[in-house]
């Protein structure tokens, strides 16, 4: 019962994930993971959640197993229909108690070619 409990309260937290990323917030956790990971696994992490919530379902109630294998389809399907998707770039982050870099110098003035000419 308490490992029901547990994996339910874990699969929630991806279908949270999902929409804390779309209320704007967790944006940089989601950066990370679409570009360190992937972006398919950036779109199957709500799904996964819910495949979570399903397996801690069947611990408790015997005919939940097919909502394991509905959920593990869905988890599939996330995963393959994200191929065309492209995560959005997190808004870089600004640093705090960093003094700024002094200006870059100006080049120094280039002299002309000379051309000479033999003669």
């Amino acid at each position: 019962m308490a490992t029901a409990i547990v994996l339910i309260l874990l699969g929630l937290l991806g279908p949270v994930a999902a929409a804390q990323w779309r209320a704007g917030r967790w944006l940089r956790p989601a950066a990370w993971i679409g570009t360190k990971l992937s972006p398919q696994f950036l779109a199957g992490v709500p799904m996964f959640g819910v495949l979570l919530i399903a397996i801690g379902v069947s611990f408790v109630w015997p005919p939940g197993i097919i909502l394991v294998f509905l959920a593990a389809g869905g988890l599939l399907w996330a995963l393959f229909a994200a191929t065309e998707r492209r995560v959005p770039e997190a808004p870089p982050r600004e640093r705090r108690g960093t003094p700024e870099a002094p200006p870059a110098r100006p080049p120094a003035p280039r002299t002309p070619n000379e051309r000479r000419e033999a003669g």
